[in-house]
């Protein structure tokens, strides 16, 4: 017992100068808007919710890129605002924190908005990625199918995420923020660095978070508990409460994302994973029934 005690304090001073808790490191978030109201509020709460959370300089783009399906939306008989009307939209929302904002605007129609998306990527680092999915509610190009997420999303996915290794927000609703239930596929013993600083953005004082395995070994999944102690320990020293819980039995993704098809109140989180071949696609074919806001991050 000594020695396991020994180990164990070993183990957790390893764990402290680690940089787990770190803050993530995210100096550029792009937001794609769709301009649809309800989605568009949240997003405009819950970038508000980084920036007070990070207390960092973060500069955020925003591009207005459903512009590119205007004959689309005439035959829907949607009107989309004005261009200034958006862009003075926007900076109301921040108007005390201008320093911090950048919007971003491409006035060619003929392109996609991947297009758009991938001329801001190659002008500057982009660090995450804030996507309403489907993207715009009314582009034939954009629909969801059954193994497709849209264009614009499925894009977002193979290049952003695997290539790029950016993170990704995939707003599907407006939800209650700061979140107080989220939900976790851990889906690699090791954890990200960041990932007790994605959880000290995004939670709120009473939190319950949840773990499910994806397809570990009973030696890795003792070693994500003993982490997950330790978490829970530095949590508390920020939070009135947090419960953190795991669930019984191994889930693939596929599983995972079907038990979360009506989970609409709590936020989804996962990794990519760089070894398993064509792992964009099974995500894109896995949050087809997603009806949750859901996190993706990149694989390490």
């Amino acid at each position: 017992m000594v020695d396991f005690d020994n180990a164990l304090r070993r183990f957790r001073q390893i764990f402290d100068q680690s940089k787990l808790f770190e803050t993530p490191d995210l100096k550029n978030i792009l937001i794609v808007l769709d301009e649809t109201k309800e989605r568009e509020e949240f997003i405009f709460h819950l970038i508000r919710q980084f920036h007070e959370r990070w207390r960092s300089k973060v500069h955020f783009t925003f591009l207005l890129a459903v512009r590119g399906y205007l004959n689309q939306a005439k035959e829907a008989k949607i009107e989309l605002e004005t261009l200034p009307a958006l862009i003075e939209k926007v900076k109301l929302q921040f108007r005390d924190e201008d320093e911090f904002f950048d919007v971003a605007f491409f006035t060619d129609e003929e392109k996609s908005p991947f297009y758009r998306i991938e001329e801001i990527l190659n002008q500057r680092q982009i660090d995450f990625i804030i996507i309403p999915v489907p993207f715009t509610l009314f582009a034939r190009e954009e629909q969801q199918l059954n193994g497709s997420l849209g264009t614009t999303i499925d894009n977002v996915l193979n290049v952003c995420l695997m290539k790029n290794f950016i993170s990704i927000f995939l707003v599907r609703h407006p939800q209650k923020i700061p979140f107080d239930h989220i939900k976790v596929l851990v889906r690699e013993s090791m954890f990200r660095q960041d990932f007790l600083g994605w959880l000290f953005a995004l939670v709120s004082k009473h939190v319950k978070v949840t773990l499910y395995f994806s397809e570990l070994s009973e030696k890795e999944i003792e070693r994500v508990k003993t982490y997950t102690e330790i978490i829970e320990e530095r949590i508390k020293m920020f939070t009135e409460e947090i419960i953190i819980e795991f669930m019984d039995g191994q889930f693939t993704l596929v599983e995972f994302c079907n038990l979360m098809a009506k989970e609409v109140d709590t936020l989804i989180i996962f990794q990519a994973l760089k070894k398993i071949e064509k792992d964009a696609q099974r995500i894109t074919l896995s949050l087809c029934n997603l009806a949750s806001n859901v996190i993706i991050l990149p694989p390490f």
